[in-house]
């Protein structure tokens, strides 16, 4: 209101001759309830969570021998006092490590040149590699593996070498957990990244009936760009809770060095977002085989895909290629099972909106919480 009347004595509107009338347009919204968490059985605020009031619904629970700790055998007595904080934190959040872990401890380079592997074979983490896979494959109890590193770039073939052995697996930078270790929120952080990992539920939220009762599948896209490239992020949920999902990320180039070259900026545009069609229906496709493959058989009677920022031509070859009003997402649905015919809830995020919607609060004009939904008058 206040901003209104500096406009109505304002010299410049009034030498044009322009007027703002002072009452503000008024439309109608709702509020949504704040999102509650399920803590045993009963439904609590999200920020209980956050404050770490509460514990884990799936607490990760793990027995002597069940878990394992690498490390370089300089840092023996730094993985101690890794340890021993890890069993502070877990208390709160339900989790538990039992007795001992299996350590693997890596010799230096010289140790294992003489046993035979070359310099080549030690780099970028070769060293950490091949004594992971001996040790670990000998042992079928491990349930999950902590590895302290002193360099990123050994961590790619770690994590590669642990996808392929198939246990799931914490890196630890020791520069950054070294500065950290004492701040029990990080570590708090840290301890709930493993507990995901091991494929258990931090917490749950009270989906709406008509989410629980079907079997529905949530999409998430959302695109940053790099310079000349860009990075999918893509997720999709496969458990009833909407708390598991299937993901991946994928490097899309966007042809920027081709533009005034062999390309127009419209052939440009039409390309990338080609490209990134091929790359959502491929997404999609393997999304549903992971849904089906996790639940018995059950293929999902709802999909909702929840899309942050798409615009322009990408939208609308999203939305409405191919015939009948097909597009990429319907087109996935087909190829997967002919048959199959789904309810579909597409969500358009846009953040580039200049309108500010304000609220009615006893008498005064505030700031609209959050949960504030309008979809009438100003929307399409």
């Amino acid at each position: 209101m206040k901003l209104a009347s500096i406009f109505v004595k304002d010299e410049i509107f009034d030498q044009w001759g322009i007027s703002m009338n002072q009452n503000m347009a008024e439309l109608k919204g709702s509020k949504l309830a704040e999102p509650q968490i399920v803590h045993e059985n009963r439904n609590r605020g999200y920020k209980d969570f956050t404050d770490r009031k509460v514990q884990h619904c799936q607490p990760l629970r793990l027995r002597d021998s069940e878990w394992a700790f690498c490390y370089q055998e300089r840092d023996a007595n730094f993985v101690d006092r890794i340890i021993s904080t890890f069993g502070k934190a877990a208390s709160s959040l339900g989790m538990k490590f039992e007795g001992e872990p299996m350590y693997i401890q890596i010799p230096d380079n010289q140790t294992l040149k003489a046993d035979g592997f070359n310099d080549n074979q030690l780099k970028n983490g070769g060293n950490y590699a091949i004594c992971l896979k001996n040790d670990l494959q000998q042992n079928s109890k491990v349930q999950m593996v902590f590895i302290l590193i002193s360099r990123e770039t050994d961590h790619p073939l770690i994590k590669r070498t642990m996808d392929e052995i198939g246990i799931p697996s914490q890196c630890m930078l020791y520069k950054n957990i070294q500065k950290k270790i004492d701040v029990m929120g990080v570590m708090t952080n840290l301890l709930r990244q493993i507990n995901a990992k091991a494929g258990l539920d931090l917490y749950r939220i009270q989906p709406s009936l008509k989410v629980k009762n079907a079997n529905t599948m949530v999409i998430g896209v959302d695109v940053v760009n790099m310079g000349s490239s860009c990075y999918v992020g893509l997720a999709a949920t496969y458990n009833e809770h909407l708390m598991q999902y299937y993901s991946e990320v994928v490097n899309q180039d966007l042809h920027r060095d081709k533009v005034g070259k062999s390309l127009s900026k419209l052939e440009q545009d039409e390309l990338v977002c080609s490209e990134r069609l091929q790359i959502l229906v491929q997404f999609f496709r393997k999304a549903f085989q992971n849904y089906v493959a996790r639940n018995n058989g059950r293929q999902p009677q709802q999909i909702v895909v929840y899309r942050d920022g798409v615009g322009g031509p990408t939208f609308e070859k999203f939305v409405t290629e191919n015939e009948g009003a097909n597009g990429a997402l319907q087109s996935a649905i087909k190829q997967f099972a002919p048959n199959y015919n789904p309810k579909i809830l597409y969500v358009l995020l846009n953040k580039k909106v200049q309108t500010r919607v304000l609220e009615k609060y006893n008498g005064h004009v505030i700031n609209s919480g959050k949960g504030t939904v309008v979809d009438t008058v100003i929307v399409e």
